[in-house]
């Protein structure tokens, strides 16, 4: 059975603080279940995935977490992008290790057992690693991409079924 949870905006934390004041709501999840004894399998963050020409790359864990961890976690990231080659979908998904950032889905890597990955439109020539639109006016819906949001959806949707440990 299949769970969703959403976190937004990363709970916009304090805009001179360290990291650990930021994604408020990720760290309370990860270190406090919503259920006694609850246990997701993974866990797939969609951080921005519809903008116009977006791309996405596996994050390079490793000195992030232990080695085991780090493997665990960059074995959905290759399962995922092999499922995304196999659906003819390598233009949005990028076989590219990209620097780790941290967001929703560093806190629960770091405070549980589910591996987590992080889908974000990190493009390999921004000077700022996101989207120019990101965080400001400009973040509406004129930069979204319907086939961007698609592929994403498509892709995503395979994994989720294909991946699950008892099939729907």
């Amino acid at each position: 059975m299949s769970t969703l949870y959403s976190l937004d905006a990363e709970d916009q934390g304090s805009s001179d603080g360290g990291a650990e004041t930021w994604c408020l709501g990720s760290q309370y999840w990860a270190q406090n279940p919503h259920a006694h004894g609850y246990r997701a399998e993974y866990g797939i963050l969609l951080d921005m995935v519809g903008a116009k020409g977006a791309t996405f790359q596996k994050e390079d864990l490793n000195g992030v977490f232990v080695p085991a961890k780090v493997s665990r976690i960059h074995q959905h990231y290759d399962k995922l992008w092999a499922l995304a080659r196999g659906m003819n979908k390598s233009a949005y998904f990028l076989d590219v290790k990209s620097r780790p950032i941290t967001d929703d889905h560093y806190f629960v890597n770091l405070s549980t057992d589910i591996p987590m990955i992080d889908i974000i439109n990190k493009p390999v020539d921004s000077a700022k690693g996101f989207g120019d639109h990101w965080h400001t006016h400009g973040d509406n819906m004129s930069v979204i991409d319907p086939n961007v949001l698609g592929a994403v959806g498509q892709v995503v949707t395979a994994y989720l079924y294909n991946s699950s440990a008892t099939p729907q």
